[in-house]
């Protein structure tokens, strides 16, 4: 008996063996015959009546719970005919958990080995064609002009997600990978007719929420590089439009130009606003080197622009309503408050336009016209500082007129008292240090003869400039040239002779004169920022004097940060070169080199 039974045993462990190394070799394609064969190899060993090929019934503990099985076994070969392989192994599984017949268990651990054979072969099948439909879909998404474009790829998808992949646990893997390409393909959707309405913003944030690690669904029918290169890119041409808009003086109208043509400036300036603030928080610092700093920069200048555009469109209906002396009483305003762009709103723009409106008061009737032209006689022989004290004798007997033209005398008699303030602070040698020069920059108020007390103030103040230490060979304006331009030429030429702190003075004196406030109001970005340079600079070579080579290493490097055209670039990063040659004690993080 016990013969009987070994000899039963080991046939049917040898039948499942050959079985196995015949599937082994077995091509992918094929079906589960195999996997029937052998079970119902297993039912007819469990029922040898059934099968005259058997010629031993099994016995013993084998015999008795195979033949408790055989529905089970029915069950199992139905599940296979069907396709249903992960059901079938968890079946097989369970009956290995609860079978105590150590033969027994072998068999079905056989039975579980042939399964998995046939489930990964089914599996591979599945993922390459998903795979090959995914591959199909990023095509469709680079070549995609219109949402249309993509219908066929999202269709496909549609229909392997609706019932082409089992449902076995197994499978999830493969069906969560097209959920994420159907997603992708929404996601894609989005930035295809954000492109077609020319919305950068949105195209931006499409790219951007795909590209982001932390994104929901991570299959990516484009690779992630293709993702983010798309991104960079349009990030980079994205600045490059805002930049044009907001620094290219060639877009700028005159300043006596229609208030229609500055209407088209202020919302060129909105959009590219509107641009910033919509898609700022999709130019990350990852994107590209300093991209996210570039974009805060350009909000910092968009917000400078739009305020002075802004009181600039306020001077321009003023005007245009006729009213043009509240106008220039609007610029005066304007002038003391806001600081000048650059580009749009510059200091030659608002002069002229200050002389323009000077120029339409004067050419209008005056009803006290006799008193008027006295002050105009009186202006008109106002031609060097010297002349002051006769000029403001001859205003001091309109002190109580009330005239249709008394505010802009009494504006006038301001201008004049300022001027003689700083005539006397000369005189007395109380402007040597003209930083401190009370009146050197007060602003011209809005009245007709504003030329002339503008003009007056500048030789005032140049003369300050000229008695304070190392500048007294300042010179003379060209022709034509403004204070402001003359000190940036003079600048200039400091620089090229490598004269920083001259260089530094005559920007500090330009910030004073030209921009308010005793110089502490607010100035241009690109002289603020040179202004910081030139004084870094010059810290990093009074450190070397000293002997602190570590810091003045770093003062250099600093200076190389800023871009401007009186930026000491060149000399500071001689200097650091010839202290990474002559001190390599320096540390990394202090020398750039490494």
């Amino acid at each position: 008996m016990r013969r009987n039974l070994w000899v039963l045993t080991a046939a049917v462990l040898l039948a499942f063996t050959l079985h196995g190394l015949a599937d082994e070799n077995a091509p992918a394609s094929d079906g589960v015959e195999e996997i029937q064969a052998r079970i119902r190899l297993l039912r007819d060993l469990a029922n040898p009546g059934a099968n005259p090929n058997t010629d031993a019934a099994p016995v013993g503990k084998f015999a008795a719970e195979a033949r408790s099985m055989m529905g089970q076994y029915q069950s199992l070969e139905m599940m296979v005919s069907r396709g249903d392989l992960a059901n079938a192994r968890m079946m097989v599984r369970q009956w290995l958990n609860t079978t105590t017949v150590p033969d027994l268990k072998r068999v079905y651990e056989e039975l579980i080995k042939q399964l998995d054979v046939k489930l990964d072969s089914v599996q591979a099948r599945y993922n390459a064609q998903v795979d090959a439909v995914i591959k199909r879909a990023g095509d469709a998404c680079r070549n995609a002009k219109t949402s249309a474009d993509l219908d066929a790829a999202s269709a496909e998808i549609e229909d392997l997600r609706q019932g082409g992949i089992p449902g076995e646990s197994r499978f999830n893997r493969i069906r969560r990978k097209l959920d994420g390409a159907a997603n992708f393909l929404q996601m894609w959707d989005r930035y295809v007719s954000a492109k077609e309405a020319d919305s950068t913003p949105m195209m931006l944030q499409v790219l951007s929420e795909m590209s982001n690690r932390d994104y929901g669904y991570r299959t990516m029918v484009l690779p992630n590089s293709e993702i983010n290169k798309l991104r960079d890119d349009l990030q980079r041409a994205s600045m490059a439009q805002i930049n044009s808009v907001l620094t290219d003086p060639a877009h700028v109208p005159a300043a006596d130009a229609p208030v229609e043509a500055w209407e088209k400036v202020v919302d060129d300036v909105q959009s590219a606003y509107q641009q910033i603030n919509n898609g700022s928080g999709y130019y990350s610092q990852a994107a590209f080197s300093s991209g996210f700093s570039r974009m805060n920069s350009l909000r910092r200048k968009v917000d400078l622009i739009n305020s002075g555009l802004a009181s600039w469109m306020q001077v321009l209906y003023i005007e245009r309503a006729g009213n043009t002396r509240s106008a220039l009483r609007q610029l005066q305003m304007f002038e003391s408050s806001a600081a000048l762009d650059g580009v749009f709103i510059t200091a030659e723009r608002v002069s002229a336009k200050r002389v323009q409106l000077a120029a339409k008061i004067a050419a209008q009737p005056d009803i006290d016209s006799p008193e008027v032209q006295d002050v105009d006689r009186a202006v008109k022989e106002f031609r060097k500082p010297e002349d002051l004290p006769t000029v403001m004798r001859r205003l001091s007997a309109y002190d109580n007129y009330s005239g249709a033209s008394a505010d802009e005398i009494r504006s006038l008699r301001g201008d004049l008292i300022v001027l003689t303030r700083m005539r006397a602070a000369l005189d007395d040698g109380r402007a040597g240090d003209f930083w401190n020069a009370m009146y050197m920059n007060a602003s011209d108020s809005p009245h007709r003869w504003a030329a002339t007390t503008r003009a007056m103030r500048q030789t005032l103040s140049l003369r300050m400039i000229a008695s304070s230490p190392r500048m007294n060979d300042i010179g003379e304006p060209l022709p034509g040239e403004t204070l402001d331009r003359m000190l940036l030429r003079v600048a200039d030429k400091a620089a090229e002779k490598g004269d920083y702190k001259r260089v530094l003075q005559l920007l500090d004196a330009l910030r004073r004169y030209a921009y308010g406030n005793y110089g502490n109001g607010p100035s241009p970005l690109w002289l603020s920022g040179e202004i910081d340079s030139v004084q870094v600079y010059l810290s990093g070579r009074q450190l070397e004097d000293a002997g602190e080579i570590v810091e003045a290493a770093a003062a250099y490097k600093n200076v190389l940060r800023y871009t401007g055209d009186r930026v000491p670039v060149k000399e500071a990063g001689k200097r650091l070169a010839t202290l990474r040659k002559e001190h390599p004690e320096i540390t990394p993080a202090t020398n750039p080199s490494r």
